[in-house]
């Protein structure tokens, strides 16, 4: 009997001894925020973030920005960014001053607010689809509204030799062009009156303006016979007579009578396409009263 009390304590006290339980844990060793994380454990969304593991608590240690003063005296750096799918390229950011930029990890690049880079027109140009022609600042075929986006003056047709007026033969070709600057003056330098004759352009008088004969007449139409004030002149003794400096001269008695003075009250004018004399209230007043 005393025997068989001694085996039973033998195997209460086995069977009192610590067996391991499976908590789910993960069984590397956790010893900083990193650890925690990459052991799976969770993660609260505070600042600075902390992980929990077991009845531990541990908080992410981040960088903290050196104090900076409030001056504004602007400078622009350069930012290292993170993509997701695909490596991205640092971008251009303002800061107050040189220290918050400094505190955030920029590369300054230069005092001062950064400065959009503009893409240059001709690149714009081919990327648009659009033929660049350099001598003219021009870009063809390009639509009105990509050219009105571009400040440009359309041109819906223009003519494929317009920029060559020494050109014997010519395609009757309909070319869309956008001009976005002056034309540079190759070859020469503008006339007396602007005109750009290494583009083609000349001094049409009776137009008073410069054109290229190509793309328009330098000719009046057949019932107009002025388009401007420079096409009338004064004629006959007195200069009573506002006639188109381009017809025949007129020849008047030279008698002087009380109510020429009046006219020089108004002015030889071109008005609807016809050359008269200026209807003033002080002209037409003055007539009634010495006629």
């Amino acid at each position: 009997m005393k025997y068989l009390f001694l085996v039973l304590m033998v195997i209460m006290l086995v069977g009192c001894e610590d067996i391991p339980i499976e908590t789910g844990e993960n069984d590397g060793v956790v010893t900083d925020f990193e650890s925690c994380v990459e052991a799976g454990n969770p993660v609260m969304e505070s600042y600075p973030r902390q992980c929990k593991s077991g009845d531990e608590t541990f908080t992410e240690e981040v960088e903290i920005l050196k104090p900076c003063t409030r001056e504004y005296m602007p400078v622009c750096g350069e930012v290292e960014v993170q993509c997701i799918t695909e490596p991205c390229n640092p971008i251009k950011e303002t800061f107050g001053n040189k220290c918050v930029a400094e505190s955030y990890g920029a590369t300054i690049l230069y005092e001062g607010e950064c400065v959009e880079e503009k893409q240059d027109i001709e690149s714009i140009c081919i990327d648009l689809g659009g033929n660049w022609v350099s001598d003219y600042n021009e870009c063809e075929y390009i639509n009105k509204t990509s050219c009105d986006e571009l400040d440009g003056s359309f041109i819906e047709c223009g003519s494929a030799c317009r920029n060559d007026p020494e050109a014997t033969i010519c395609t009757m070709q309909c070319v869309p062009v956008c001009s976005l600057l002056e034309p540079k003056p190759i070859g020469g330098e503008r006339d007396e009156h602007g005109c750009l004759g290494a583009a083609g352009y000349s001094w049409c008088e009776s137009k008073q303006k410069c054109i290229r004969p190509w793309e328009e007449e330098c000719v009046l139409e057949e019932e107009d016979e002025c388009s401007s004030d420079s096409d009338c002149v004064t004629d006959g003794c007195s200069s009573t007579i506002c006639r188109s400096k381009y017809s025949e001269g007129i020849s008047t008695t030279c008698e002087y009578k009380e109510h020429y003075s009046c006219y020089k009250l108004t002015s030889c004018s071109c008005v609807a396409g016809k050359c008269g004399w200026e209807q003033t209230t002080e002209f037409n007043n003055c007539l009634v009263e010495k006629q």
